[in-house]
């Protein structure tokens, strides 16, 4: 940083503080209405966000929706468990749907790698193959 940049952050610092008091210090009688006003209309804002906005944009989001499961979640499949189902798909949102029904520690009924190539598919079959049967899911 040079000099002159850092003299003018000084700058700023010092003034910064003194600034944000004043339109606050000299003020009349009625001196509270603008700082309700304001943290009412902020809160309305919030408010609106959280309650409109939010839920309808998450609807849609990355195409991912609780049906992706129905497949899984059914007394067929689980009749097929455990099973090692390897996602072959170029978008992570198919994968990441899945991954709701699995346990980060492995001992769930499915487990869904996603796949990265052939080699590696092979070789995570080589791995399960006494334990779960393999199967491959394509969601596309």
């Amino acid at each position: 940083m040079t000099d002159h940049s850092y003299s003018g952050w000084n700058l700023l610092v010092s003034w910064l503080p003194t600034e944000i008091g004043k339109p606050w210090r000299f003020q009349e009688r009625k001196s509270w209405i603008r700082p309700v006003f304001a943290i009412c209309f902020t809160s309305l804002l919030i408010f609106v966000n959280l309650n409109f906005y939010l839920p309808a944009w998450m609807q849609g989001l990355y195409g991912i929706a609780r049906s992706d499961l129905a497949i899984f979640t059914s007394t067929e499949a689980e009749e097929l468990t455990p099973a090692l189902v390897i996602v072959p798909s170029e978008l992570w949102m198919s994968y990441g749907s899945l991954l709701e029904l699995e346990s980060p520690a492995l001992d769930s009924s499915f487990i869904f790698p996603w796949s990265i190539g052939p080699r590696t598919d092979q070789a995570l079959a080589e791995k399960y193959t006494g334990t779960r049967r393999i199967y491959h899911y394509y969601p596309e």
